[in-house]
């Protein structure tokens, strides 16, 4: 998380509102992606609720047990199509009020210690569905999570390089 807060601290305001290119998300949209996906593993954290499907059981099992090992321990991950419930709304390219730079950032980073502070409470037992991977256990989702979060350091520290360095 730190590499992802240094990345997106250094991103000049003018460019924040910005996407790479039509179609693609500007720097407060992929802040509130991240953010959003842990929010959504909290939430399932917390309460066992998870994300819709987005492929079959025996589909989300193999890619649990043959891709999620690679991205998780390599800098490896799939371009796929955001769950419905990670995609930053529309209005998030406004940059006003809740989705400002600093408001995102902060957002990010406060439920960021909030996964960390409570997934040592977590059940070992407990299972949220992934739309992609099917039921994961806490520790399972850490992990993707914190894989999901150097693919997009990675995404913006090439869009900004300078920013990286």
């Amino acid at each position: 998380m730190a590499a992802f807060t240094d990345v997106t601290n250094g991103i000049p305001d003018a460019r924040w509102l910005q996407p790479q290119a039509p179609g693609k998300w500007t720097p407060a949209e992929e802040v509130l992606h991240v953010a959003l996906s842990y929010e959504v593993a909290l939430r399932g954290m917390r309460t066992g609720a998870g994300m819709r499907a987005r492929v079959s059981p025996m589909r989300a099992r193999l890619l649990r047990w043959l891709v999620l090992p690679v991205i998780v321990n390599s800098s490896w991950f799939p371009r796929a199509k955001a769950p419905a419930e990670i995609r930053p709304p529309a209005v998030a390219a406004t940059g006003h009020g809740e989705f400002a730079a600093h408001a995102l950032c902060a957002r990010l980073e406060r439920v960021a210690r909030d996964v960390r502070d409570e997934l040592p409470l977590a059940s070992p037992d407990l299972r949220f569905r992934h739309a992609y991977f099917g039921d994961l256990a806490p520790r399972q989702a850490l992990r993707m999570l914190s894989a999901h979060t150097r693919h997009h350091t990675r995404v913006l520290a090439r869009r900004f390089p300078k920013v990286a360095e």
